[in-house]
């Protein structure tokens, strides 16, 4: 994989290796990692619209001279997933340019995981943090929109009862398949 990355390396532009990409694979992975790892690139690609970035969360990358010599690392304050979001959109702003190879990711046989519920909090709340630095009005926005979306479920799920129990349509057809 690293020969690959290298070839591909040129001035202005990181390379990096993904696992969403014709000929990349992910093996071994568990059913919850792997859910985490495509519902995070989906929420970072649609919050962090970065043009050539499509598995945000690979720590398999070539960065070149030039644009090293551009970052300002002071600005890169996450730990773990997060550092991968905050470093991309950083390399965004100052006008890197990105590029993929594929990779295939064979998750670790021994040695223990970072991966818990506090990266997963984390890697959220550095995209939206991220996203909406400096901008007030999006960030009422997007926080109105959350939390309409979740008084909407609270709202809603006591009457998913009733349209499995009385709806002709739906009740019906399920009293009959019992049966």
């Amino acid at each position: 994989t690293l020969p690959l990355l290298l070839s591909r390396a040129q001035p202005g532009t990181m390379v990096y290796g993904s696992r969403y990409i014709r000929g990349g694979k992910v093996l071994n992975m568990t059913w919850f990692r792997s859910v985490f790892s495509r519902a995070a690139n989906i929420f970072a690609r649609t919050i962090l619209p970065i043009a050539g970035l499509t598995d945000s969360i690979s720590g398999y990358r070539v960065y070149p001279r030039d644009i090293v010599a551009k970052m300002d690392f002071a600005k890169i304050k996450g730990r773990g997933f997060s550092v991968q979001f905050e470093t991309s959109y950083h390399l965004y702003e100052i006008g890197a340019k990105f590029a993929e190879v594929p990779i295939v990711f064979v998750n670790r046989d021994r040695g223990a995981s970072k991966f818990s519920f506090k990266e997963i909090y984390d890697a959220f709340f550095s995209i939206v943090k991220i996203r909406f630095a400096k901008k007030p009005l999006e960030t009422a926005v997007f926080v109105l929109l959350g939390v309409s979306f979740f008084v909407g479920l609270w709202h809603g799920w006591p009457l998913t009862a009733l349209v499995a129990d009385e709806a002709y349509h739906v009740g019906g057809v399920l009293r009959a398949m019992e049966h």
